[in-house]
Formats: structure tokens, C-alpha cells, sequence
């Protein structure tokens, strides 16, 4: 669940915004479990002993996410604003393995990471930011990783990995107008 507060001046209470897989009972937000069904598909292809290639495709779930408002008129007593959706980032990558010695395997992955679907159903707390077309975006990446892996060939085997990844930034960005202080 995402909670946001505001206070006056004087740090009195003015207004709580809840963003949850959740439902109103009695002006309380009561948090409810969301199952979702989604489907991972992949493939590994080796054309030699010393070489595989393999993708991978993972969609993402869905979970309702109302939004839910309280303020002092209200007596803090919630009520349903919004219906929202949180989309878990759909991933599909791609890599490949090389085995240049048996001891010896390096391995490097591209994966491509729909950070968009966060924001597919995405609803401001602020009404007047509501009105506005896509006021948040989140980019889509590509992460790269580069790995490998030793086999130290002794009595009882030992593995040694290390590896490198890539991690673009991915958060949620303010895409609506800079000159509108109340938009926030």
C-alpha cells in the first residue's frame, strides 16, 4: 500500500491518500488479498556442446489498486476516488552461454523491462491532475548482464561467479507542466 499524508502549516491533519489492493468498510481502507494468472514462456537452444542460446518472456500481473481519500470534512473517513490498476513490469530477454573450456562458461543476457506498465492505469491524488494527458511516465530499459562462472575440477567441485549488471534507472517521472506548484 502507498500512504501519503498532508499537513497543514501547524502539522495538523488535512488529508490521507491511500493507494491499495484494498476496499472501504466503514470509511477504514481494509486490505484484500489480488491473485492474478499470468504465463512465463522460454526456450534454450544448444547447436554445440560449447554453446546455448535462450529468451525468456514473462508477463507481468495486473491487481486492482483503488485509490481512497480522507480528509477533515470527511472526518478521515475514507471513501473510494479512483479505480486503478498496478501492472507488474512485463520482461522478455535474451542471452547467451559460451563454454570455452569445460571449466569455463560466460554468459551475457539483454532484457528488455516494460517499466511504462507502471503507469498504464496510474491516477493522481490531485484532481486537477487528473485532467492532464500521461502527467507521469517511467521508460522502458534495457539491462545488460555479463557473467561467468569457474568450475575448480577437485574432489568435491567448487564454483567461482562474479558478474556485471547494468541497471538503468526506471522510477516514476512528473511529465505534466513545471509551473503549476499545486499540481503537487
Amino acid at each position: 500500500a502507498a500512504y501519503t499524508f498532508r499537513f497543514s502549516q501547524n502539522f495538523d491533519p488535512r488529508q490521507i491518500v491511500v493507494q491499495a489492493t484494498a476496499e472501504v468498510k466503514d470509511g477504514t481502507v481494509k486490505t484484500v488479498e489480488e491473485t492474478d494468472t499470468t504465463f512465463a514462456a522460454g526456450f534454450k537452444w544448444s547447436p554445440t556442446d560449447k554453446i546455448s542460446v535462450g529468451g525468456v518472456y514473462k508477463k507481468g500481473p495486473t491487481f486492482t489498486a483503488p485509490l481512497f481519500y480522507a480528509d477533515s470534512a470527511s472526518a478521515f473517513k475514507f471513501s473510494n476516488v479512483a479505480e486503478t490498476s498496478f501492472h507488474i513490469p512485463d520482461i522478455a530477454g535474451l542471452g547467451v552461454s559460451v563454454r570455452p573450456t569445460t571449466s569455463l562458461t560466460v554468459n551475457v543476457d539483454v532484457v528488455r523491462v516494460t517499466y511504462s506498465n507502471l503507469v498504464d492505469d496510474f491516477v493522481s491524488a490531485v484532481a486537477d491532475v487528473r485532467d492532464l494527458q500521461d502527467p507521469f511516465k517511467s521508460e522502458d530499459v534495457l539491462e545488460i548482464r555479463l557473467g561467468a562462472e569457474y568450475l575448480f575440477p577437485v574432489k568435491v567441485p567448487f564454483l567461482l561467479r562474479a558478474g556485471f549488471w547494468r541497471d538503468p534507472k526506471h522510477s516514476i517521472e512528473w511529465n505534466g507542466p513545471l509551473n503549476r506548484p499545486d499540481f503537487i
